[in-house]
C-alpha cells in the first residue's frame, strides 16, 4: 500500500518536474528551473525517489545505498517552496546563521579556556582503583601493582581538553552536574584516590564561574 502511494506521488511529482521544465527552461533565461534553489531541491527530491524505487523493484538492499534512500525524508521540505510563510522564516534562518556562527565561536572560545582551566586543577584527579579499600584504594601505582584496575568514572574527566570541553557542555545542560561537582570537591592529587572535601573551594568556584559565565554565553 505504501509503496505503491510511493509510487504514485513520485510519478505526480515528475510531472510537475517536466511541466516546469518545459515552461521556464532548464538553465537558460532568468526564470529558468535551475536557476531556483528551491527547484532544485524539488529536482533532487524527485531523483531520490525515484532511485529509491529502481533499487525497490530490483530488490537491492545495499547498506550503502540505503542512506540515500532515507533522504525521501526530505520531501516535506517541497512545500516550502509553495507556502510564502514558511519561505520568508526559512530565509530568515539562512540569513541569521553568519550571527550564529559568531556567537558559536565566541562560545567555544569561552569552554575552551574554561576546558584548559579544569585540566590544570582536576586533571588526572578523578581516577579511582577498583577496589574501594585497601592499601591498593590509595594510588594508582598501588592498584596496579595488586592487579587492580585504576579507571576514571563513565560520568568524564579532565585528563584532556576536549574531555573537558565535553563535561563543561554536560554542565551547562544541567545534567547530573550535581555528580560531577561532587567528583570535584573529593579530587585530590592526580593518580591518588579521592579524598572527602580535598579540593572543595576549587570545585565551588570552578563550577559558579563556569555557569554564570561561560555557560550562560554558550547556553
Amino acid at each position: 500500500m505504501l509503496g505503491g502511494l510511493d509510487l504514485i506521488f513520485t510519478c505526480l511529482f515528475t510531472v510537475e518536474l517536466l511541466l516546469k521544465l518545459g515552461a521556464f527552461g532548464v538553465y537558460s533565461g532568468k526564470h529558468a528551473y535551475l536557476r531556483s534553489g528551491w527547484n532544485v531541491l524539488d529536482f533532487f527530491v524527485v531523483l531520490i525517489s525515484w532511485f529509491s524505487a529502481i533499487l525497490g523493484f530490483a530488490d537491492i538492499d545495499m547498506g550503502a545505498l540505503r542512506a540515500l534512500r532515507a533522504l525521501r525524508a526530505l520531501r516535506p521540505l517541497r512545500l516550502v517552496n509553495r507556502i510564502e510563510g514558511m519561505k520568508t522564516v526559512v530565509h530568515a534562518m539562512f540569513n541569521a546563521l553568519p550571527g550564529v556562527g559568531n556567537v558559536a565561536a565566541v562560545s567555544l572560545l569561552f569552554m575552551l579556556i574554561f576546558s584548559i582551566l579544569g585540566v590544570q586543577l582536576f586533571g588526572g584527579r578523578f581516577g579511582r582503583c577498583t577496589v574501594a579499600v585497601g592499601a591498593a584504594s590509595a594510588s594508582r601505582t598501588a592498584c596496579e601493582a595488586a592487579g587492580h584496575v585504576w579507571y576514571n568514572p563513565q560520568i568524564g574527566n579532565f585528563d584532556n581538553t576536549v574531555n573537558g570541553m565535553i563535561l563543561l557542555f554536560e554542565i551547562i545542560t544541567s545534567e547530573m552536574w550535581p555528580d560531577m561537582l561532587h567528583l570535584m570537591q573529593d579530587a585530590s592529587e592526580p593518580n591518588e584516590a579521592p579524598s572527602t572535601g580535598a579540593s572543595l573551594w576549587a570545585a565551588r568556584i570552578f563550577c559558579v564561574a563556569w555557569i554564570t559565565t561561560g555557560g550562560h554565553r554558550v547556553a
